[in-house]
């Protein structure tokens, strides 16, 4: 972790598959997921790492602490969105949204985040395949998910980014899973829910 930062880690909050760190008064999740095929009860756990994170979150959200979670959820949740008033979505994978997917729009939406990678306003790629495996194309399944209040800012945000990993567009999938262009975000969308408050 960076020296530079206040950050601490969570492990009262952490769970099999994910990892919470706190500054200040925002929690940030990172998050990867085992895909649904596989079995968690064939590994040493004790727990589901999704209920454990549908709790963690459950517990962060009353405690009114403020939330960004990405990582690779193995959720596809194709187009469909958490809330009306969250950014359209258009994937190019058109599978059908998996129930994990599902899930996790639910959590989403039952804890005021919405799903930012993969958003129309951010660019006609957004949504574009990421992953390519022989004849076999998907839309990568990382994500990163910020409070819906902040979405505004985020879009004016984007822009004055510098150039991550070589990207033209900076609002790229690529770029908004970069956890440099969420630090540098992370003050900004601090401000900006601040201000919501």
């Amino acid at each position: 972790m960076s020296q530079d930062l206040p950050i601490s880690h969570r492990n009262d909050l952490s769970g099999p598959d994910f990892m919470v760190l706190q500054l200040g008064d925002t929690l940030i999740y990172n998050v990867y997921l085992l895909p649904e095929t596989a079995s968690w009860a064939d590994s040493n756990l004790d727990t589901d790492p999704t209920e454990a994170l549908a709790a963690s979150l459950a517990l962060a959200h009353s405690a009114n602490f403020k939330m960004l979670m990405m990582g690779d959820f193995n959720a596809r949740t194709a187009s469909l969105v958490a809330s009306s008033s969250h950014p359209a979505h258009a994937s190019e994978d058109n599978a059908v949204p998996s129930t994990r997917g599902r899930w996790l729009l639910r959590v989403l939406a039952e804890h005021g985040l919405a799903l930012v990678s993969g958003a129309t306003r951010f660019g006609p790629k957004s949504g574009a395949f990421t992953s390519f495996q022989g004849t076999r194309r998907t839309v990568h399944q990382e994500k990163l998910l910020v409070p819906q209040d902040t979405l505004g800012h985020l879009e004016t945000s984007c822009g004055s980014l510098g150039d991550l990993r070589d990207a033209k567009d900076k609002c790229s999938p690529e770029n908004l899973q970069s956890t440099s262009a969420v630090l540098q975000l992370l003050p900004r969308l601090l401000r900006a829910s601040q201000r919501h408050l």
